[in-house]
């Protein structure tokens, strides 16, 4: 049995748009679809912008992605998602989806001969290079 459920909520904070598409619900898993988008100004000023999913249901159980970074298509400044997570508690009524942006500068490698920081195309695990976390605001997705 699979259960399609049409979600279309949006969020907006701060130079970044979240839409909850569509949930699938099958009997091992259930999958995600989510779209974000982020101006033009949010793109200048950080080097990478994730967004990833955190998921609650009801019963208070946690739903963590199994895909680890998701898998995406970008295009401009709109990406769109799939994120798989495991089995969905039968019991649960409601999710709770909560969007996480993660916003990172790459690591500074050197500096040009005129004196500006040149950046490297990365980021080091334990970089030092500024980053923000920012916590959206839940979607709840009712189940049954």
């Amino acid at each position: 049995d699979t259960n399609s459920i049409v979600v279309n909520e949006t969020l907006q904070e701060d130079g970044l748009t979240f839409t909850a598409q569509n949930l699938t619900v099958t009997p091992m898993s259930f999958i995600l679809s989510y779209e974000t988008s982020v101006t033009a100004g949010l793109s200048n000023q950080w080097d990478n912008i994730f967004v990833s999913v955190d998921i609650e249901d009801d019963l208070g159980n946690k739903y963590t992605s199994l895909n680890g970074l998701n898998h995406g298509s970008r295009t401009d400044f709109t990406e769109n998602w799939l994120a798989t997570y495991d089995q969905l508690d039968a019991r649960a009524k409601a999710i709770y989806l909560t969007p996480i942006v993660t916003l990172t500068e790459n690591d500074i490698i050197d500096v040009d001969k005129d004196g500006n920081l040149v950046k490297a195309n990365y980021r080091s695990i334990n970089s030092d290079s500024p980053s923000k976390q920012v916590r959206l605001d839940p979607i709840k997705v009712q189940i049954q």
